[in-house]
């Protein structure tokens, strides 16, 4: 015994889209089957949900990072007095962001900031740059209008990370259908994702139309 959808489809299929004595198709020769317009409508709520944690975990991350630099940049001109420590620790941890990022987005589709992201690498430098201006022996208020301006700057470059990130994340318009290929990732165009996180995005999406070659 099996369940009876299995067995309409086996007898539709076997009658080439007839049933019974009827004269007229109930579908189409390459339809797929219902199971397949089910998992279909299943997947646009998986959509999100993908979308969402690849977005989720890249941003986590990146943000990881930033607080890690911004605590070691405070103790080390802080606790140590190390400058040299001070100077260097940024490269590592945005070395490592900006790698990350370069491996889970595609720099693909129209973006409104392109390559504002490299802003936001070095927003941990300028607030290196305050910090030791702001590290001296004898008061200056130039010294310390220009540790402002260049704190100032580090904000700013944070704030601009945020829109490369907005701008990252947000779905495209509708485009066509992706082509068919076996083995690669495929969703139909009315799917709005962002193009930069396709790389990684992997829907189990049911073809729109049998293969003619394979069709019962």
């Amino acid at each position: 015994t099996v369940p009876s959808w299995i067995r309409d489809e086996v007898v539709v299929d076997k009658g080439d889209g007839f049933m019974g004595d009827g004269k007229a198709a109930i579908h189409e020769p390459d339809e797929v089957p219902e199971h397949f317009k089910l998992l279909m409508k299943a997947q646009e709520e998986w959509r999100d949900y993908d979308v969402y944690a690849r977005i989720s975990m890249l941003y986590g991350v990146c943000s990881f990072l930033y607080a890690v630099t911004y605590y070691a940049v405070g103790y080390a001109i802080v606790e140590l007095r190390g400058f040299w420590a001070m100077w260097s620790l940024p490269m590592v941890f945005m070395g490592a962001q900006m790698l990350i990022m370069r491996l889970d987005i595609l720099k693909t589709g129209q973006h409104r900031l392109p390559n504002v992201e490299f802003l936001g690498h070095l927003a941990p430098y300028f607030a290196v740059i305050a910090c030791t201006l702001e590290y001296r022996y004898f008061y200056s208020e130039s010294s310390v209008a220009l540790a402002y301006g260049f704190a100032l700057l580090a904000q700013f470059s944070q704030f601009a990370m945020c829109l490369r990130w907005l701008d990252l994340a947000w779905p495209d318009e509708q485009k066509p259908d992706m082509p068919e290929e076996p083995g690669r990732q495929w969703w139909p165009g009315s799917f709005q994702v962002p193009s930069a996180f396709t790389k990684h995005l992997w829907f189990i999406t049911p073809p729109k139309k049998l293969d003619p070659a394979v069709s019962p």
